[in-house]
């Protein structure tokens, strides 16, 4: 059972998907009895919202980063907000301790978070340190390779440590050797590999590691127990 949760959460222009989603997660965890910290590190889109007034009100902290758009070529954006996002939103968690820390993206929707404590129960029946969702049998883009020829050299296979942004759950015991507050780009193209090589860090093999998109390898986003992916 989950008794204190923390919440991790990178957004740009997604405020209405990220205010509903917060907005349930409280009612959940309040409901619950569930002690909840809230994370927020947003890009800043330029325009502020009522959305985003409601929050950074509900936030337990909120830092707003620079917009890199223009900054890097596009090829390069992905890696860089979100490595730097989820080091801030990550950061601001320390100094509690946590069951569970869930981290997602603004277009993910949070609709029925008592999927966290399903998720939960699954992460302690296996020894599971992280959920995760992987695109087994896709190719991402490799950093050791020209990016204009070589394009989408890096194979998704079954052990690889990729695993996708937009939703991963992680014991709360990892944030006591600071994972994901220094996240490292390793792959300037590929965001995914370098969420991957930072959990790698932190656990002792892809064997702690959980598939949240088990059920269905290939779609990276077949996970839909209480969310919904790319909502706008």
């Amino acid at each position: 059972m989950i008794k204190t949760l923390g919440v991790a959460i990178t957004v740009y222009d997604e405020h209405k998907v990220v205010l509903e989603s917060v907005e349930n997660i409280k009612k959940y965890c309040d409901e619950q009895n569930i002690e909840l910290t809230i994370s927020v590190a947003h890009s800043d889109s330029g325009v502020e919202t009522e959305e985003m007034a409601k929050i950074r009100s509900m936030a337990n902290s909120y830092t707003l980063l620079p917009n890199l758009g223009g900054t890097c070529r596009n090829e390069e954006l992905g890696s860089l907000c979100i490595s730097r996002n989820y080091s801030a939103a990550f950061s601001n968690l320390l100094g509690q301790k946590y069951d569970l820390v869930v981290a997602f993206t603004g277009d993910t929707l949070i609709q029925d978070t008592s999927n966290f404590s399903r998720r939960f129960q699954d992460m302690k029946n296996n020894s599971w340190k992280a959920l995760v969702a992987r695109a087994i049998g896709q190719k991402f883009h490799a950093e050791d390779a020209n990016r204009d020829i070589i394009k989408e050299g890096r194979l998704q296979h079954e052990n690889i440590t990729d695993f996708m942004p937009q939703l991963f759950l992680l014991d709360g015991s990892l944030l006591g050797s600071e994972a994901f507050t220094n996240i490292e780009i390793t792959n300037k193209f590929t965001s995914e590999q370098c969420l991957g090589d930072e959990l790698m860090k932190h656990v002792l093999s892809i064997s702690n590691v959980g598939l949240l998109n088990r059920a269905a390898r290939t779609n990276a986003y077949s996970y839909s127990d209480g969310v919904r992916y790319h909502v706008h």
